[in-house]
This record gives structure tokens, sequence and C-alpha cells, in this order.
């Protein structure tokens, strides 16, 4: 049966209401696509499952596979999750499907990331996504060397390196994987710590717990990597030597990482050439009797760009439309308030697309640091006006207007106004959708990118499973006597003190104070692991930490 007809049986069991939510999340998808962004992979606690169980099989620990969280709290209303496990009594092939549905009010309540206990989650609140986990055939375990189901799944009687996740991400008790001729064992149980077969200790660095490391840290024979797809708001640590130091491989933003996420949020070439949501600018401007020139989403308000101090400034020059929690002058439709793709939505690409500027600004300037904020404005063919990674990743020089080539968001203004009112100016910034196929896109390096995406068959996003993969390869070649040290160096992660372009007076210097804490934070972990600390608890961090603060040693 294929999987989109068990998933409409599985609907069928439901009210209209959910019925119809069900239906809409698998009917845009082929039947054997796993439906969302692929990223995470969490467990559910077993004991919390209100499922059913088909047939008298029981059911291995299974890895769901969920997407990348775009922002970091949803407000939720009632959630109610259903389990249904159904077995194939002929290939003991399991398939999993886990539904969400979500009613139509909020309530104010709020999940944030440690949503451990939850089997899958959504993009986007108030719609319903299914996720689907195929567990090894009978075939397929034939190629784990004469490893049983079991065996795979407990970590017993290994012979492989063990990785363990020391940060809680995949949600994995266990799970033996196979990166190409290569065999390790993947896990987050901590019982692992102390194993003769563990290599390598694997850090998420939006969840680095500084009180929580394993120590003492032993040097070149056990390996600690770090998978960062975020800006330092969050560990702010994390932008210092002294801390980045501690790691041998990463993934993170940077075209210098290990395996680099640096277009992360660019599904591909031709989502940039494509003129699917393209407005013409006769009809644009058309629609400046109804819209403004610029628009403006955005929820995330405090973040060390200060992104909305500039914005206020540059709405006193400038008529923008923002629709988002910061600075809000006008309120999306109704269609739009829970898109059914989030901001990826056919509906809110088609919505944007008919502004002729958008404002573009990441929370933090970083190095390679680009977000679909940069991406999703030249999708659609609206000139972004880019605030974020100084680097040169754009389809073409004139592919974006730079808020760092202008005085003051006066100066700024008066630049788009006259662009506004000149049509040849303000199309030769769409290049990649007007020009011709052979010059859409000039840009080498990013072409290169794209192609090289393309051969490897390289998802967009995080990729997970190609990390792991990676630290698994260089466990095994250590194993075989190679003695070559890598160690991170602050390009992996090129992140300088906030520059403020225009500076929001009640922050004041808030975050370049974060900044300055961040690398005192860094030195203070440096220092005791340089002591051969075992541990060490709060206290002790804490009046380190001070002791820096006060003699300015940071």
């Amino acid at each position: 049966m294929a999987y989109s007809q068990l998933l409409c049986a599985t609907c069928n069991n439901m009210d209209d209401k959910k019925k119809r939510c069900c239906h809409k999340s698998i009917s845009p998808r082929s039947s054997d696509e796993v439906p969302g962004r692929l990223h995470k992979r969490t467990v559910p606690n077993r004991q919390n499952l209100a499922g059913h169980y088909y047939g008298q099989v029981e059911l291995p620990q299974v890895a769901y596979r969920k997407p990348l969280a775009r922002r970091r709290h949803r407000r939720l209303d009632q959630c109610d999750l259903q389990y249904v496990f159904l077995a194939d009594a002929h290939d003991q092939q399991f398939l999993q499907v886990c539904v969400l549905v979500f009613q139509a009010e909020f309530t104010g309540s709020t999940f944030d990331e440690n949503w451990t206990s939850l089997a899958c989650d959504v993009a986007t609140c108030h719609y319903c996504k299914i996720y689907i986990e195929t567990v090894l055939s009978k075939s397929d375990i034939v190629e784990y060397q004469g490893y049983s189901l079991e065996q795979q799944t407990s970590g017993r009687d290994l012979k492989e390196p063990v990785i363990l996740w020391w940060t809680p991400f995949t949600g994995e008790k266990g799970r033996l994987k196979k990166c190409g001729n290569y065999l390790c064992y993947f896990t987050e149980d901590r019982n692992f710590h102390h194993h003769p077969l563990t290599k390598a200790f694997v850090f998420y660095g939006s969840k680095l717990d500084l009180l929580d490391l394993p120590l003492p840290r032993n040097g070149p024979s056990l390996d600690w990597s770090l998978l960062h797809e975020e800006s330092p708001k969050n560990v702010p640590a994390l932008s210092h030597k002294a801390l980045l130091s501690l790691f041998n491989y990463s993934s993170t933003f940077s075209r210098y990482s290990h395996v680099p996420l640096t277009l992360q949020y660019l599904h591909s070439m031709e989502s940039l050439i494509e003129t699917k949501y393209f407005v013409p600018t006769q009809v644009k401007n058309q629609l400046l009797s109804e819209l403004s020139p610029v628009v403006y989403i955005q929820s995330g308000c405090n973040t060390p760009s200060q992104r909305d101090a500039y914005v206020e400034e540059l709405m006193k020059y400038i008529p923008v439309d923002s629709y988002g929690a910061c600075l809000q002058n006008k309120k999306l439709p109704e269609n739009l308030l829970y898109p059914s793709d989030g901001t990826d939505s056919d509906e809110f690409l088609h919505f944007i697309s008919r502004y002729k500027f958008a404002l573009a600004f990441e929370n933090a300037v970083c190095e390679d640091y680009i977000s679909e904020k940069l991406w999703r404005p030249l999708a659609v063919g609206s000139v972004p006006i880019y605030m974020g990674s100084p680097s040169d990743w754009l389809p073409n020089p004139d592919s974006a207007i730079l808020i760092s080539e202008f005085e003051s968001p006066e100066k700024l203004a008066h630049f788009l106004k006259e662009l506004n009112n000149d049509t040849v100016r303000y199309e030769s910034y769409l290049g990649h959708k007007l020009d011709s196929v052979t010059l859409k896109i000039t840009n080498k390096k990013l072409l290169s990118a794209l192609s090289s995406h393309s051969k490897e068959n390289i998802d967009w996003g995080v990729n997970v499973e190609q990390f792991e993969c990676y630290i698994c390869q260089r466990a095994h070649i250590k194993m075989k006597g190679d003695t070559e040290l890598s160690v991170l160096n602050e390009s992996h992660y090129l992140c300088p003190p906030p520059s403020l372009h225009y500076r929001d007076l009640k922050m004041g210097d808030f975050w370049s104070q974060m900044w300055k804490v961040g690398r005192c934070e860094a030195r203070v972990v440096r220092n005791f692991i340089n002591q051969n600390k075992t541990a060490y608890t709060s206290q002790e961090f804490t009046d380190a930490l001070k002791n820096l603060l006060k003699g300015g040693d940071c």
C-alpha cells in the first residue's frame, strides 16, 4: 500500500476537522516523500506513547526526523498526538506515522526548543505534519556485518567506534549506522562516556552547557565536534577562540567548516532564477497605491544587530509595511497567519513578491551567516535591503542593497526613493530574474557550491547525517594510526563584536557587553581545562568569571 493511501486510511478515522488537516498535509507531496525540512531526529518516550500495536511484533527504537525550527518558540493550542504503528506481516518492515493536529485558537501555551517528549514537531503553528521513518528490513540487516537488529540498537558486543552526542539532539538511545565503507555506533546514552570504543563527542551549539562538559579533556584521544547552524545570540562564548579551539571538527555556517552549512537556507539555483512568484515591475508600481514600497516581516525583536532600531529610523523617511511582531503597523491577511508551510508557503511568497523592496536583516552579523531572510526576497523577485554577512554569496554584484554602504537610514531612504522612481535602475537589481539564462547568475563561487550540492545529492538545510558520517570516517582513520590533529580556529565561526548601524538607545551596549562576557566565559572554560579539571561547580565558574571581568582580563 502506498504511503499516501495508508496515511489517508489513518486520517479517515479522525473527525472531519482533523481529517481535512491530515489530507492537506500529504496531498501536495509524492507518496514516498517525507514532508517537511529534514533536520533533527527525536525518539518518543515509550512510556508516554498513546499508540497502538498492530500485529504481534515488538517495535524497535526508531529514529524520527523533524524539521529545523525556524523559531525557537511556538505558541500552540491543543495538540492531539496520535501515534499509529503498522507492521507488514510479510517483510517485517515497519512504518510509523505521527500526526499532529492543532485547533483554531491560541491559549498562550509555549513549547520551547526542549521538546524531548514529542516524537515530531512542526515548522508552523496550527498545521498538521506527518513524519515517516522506515526501520531496517531483513535485507538491510545483512549489510551490517552480522549485527542483529537488537545489537544495532542496544550497542551490545560492539566492535565499531562509538560517537556520543553529549548534548541531547538526535533523541536516539543507540543506532549502528553505515557511512560508506565505515560503521559507527551513534548514541546519546552517557553510559558510553568512558566506553573504550568511544572516539568522539558531538555537541549541538545552541544546547551547549559550559557547566556540563565531558571532562577531563583527554587531548587528541577523543575528538570534540561542534554542530551549530545559528548565530551567536544563544551562546556568545562560541564566538571566541578560547572555546572554539577545544573542538576538532565543525559543521557551521562558515565556508571553512568541515561540513559547511553556508547555503543551508537556499533550496536550489532554480529557486533563484524561476519566475513562479515574480511580479513585473509595472504591476508592482500599480500596487504602490495600496502598498508601501518596502516590506518588513520580523518577529524576533531583541537581537545583537539591533535591526529594529534601524528600521524604526528608516520609517521616518520612507513608508514601510511592517507585519511581524516587531514594529507592526499592518496585520497579515487571515489566510497567512498560519500558512501550511510557514514562510515557505506559496501564499506567503506570493504575498511578499508584490513589494519592490524587502528588508532582510540578520539577527547578528557573522561571516557566511546567511538565513532565509536574504534568499526569500531573492527567490520571489523583491529587491533585498540586506544587513548581514559581508561575504560574497549574492547571485550577482547588484542583487541586493547593502545598508553598510549608506551613512544613515535617511541616506538609504533617499536612495530607495530614487530607485523606486527609475524602472531601469530598479530592474538592474533583478538580473537573476530578467537577464538571459546564461547571465542570470554570474557568481562563480555560488554556482560552484550549488553544483557541488547537486552532484553530491546533498539536501538543503542542516545535514546531520553528513556530519555524523564525517566524524565516523575520521574516527576510523585515527584508529588506523593517523596522528594528524585538527583544531578549530575562529574562521569556523567568525562573529566579530556587534557593530551597530544604528543604536537602540533603550538597549544601549547590551549585546556588546554580552559578547565580552562570552569571551570571558570562553577563557574560564579554557583555564579549567588547562588545569586538567575533571569537573567544576557553578559557583567555581561564576567566581572565576567575576575575577576575569573585574580584572579586565578579557
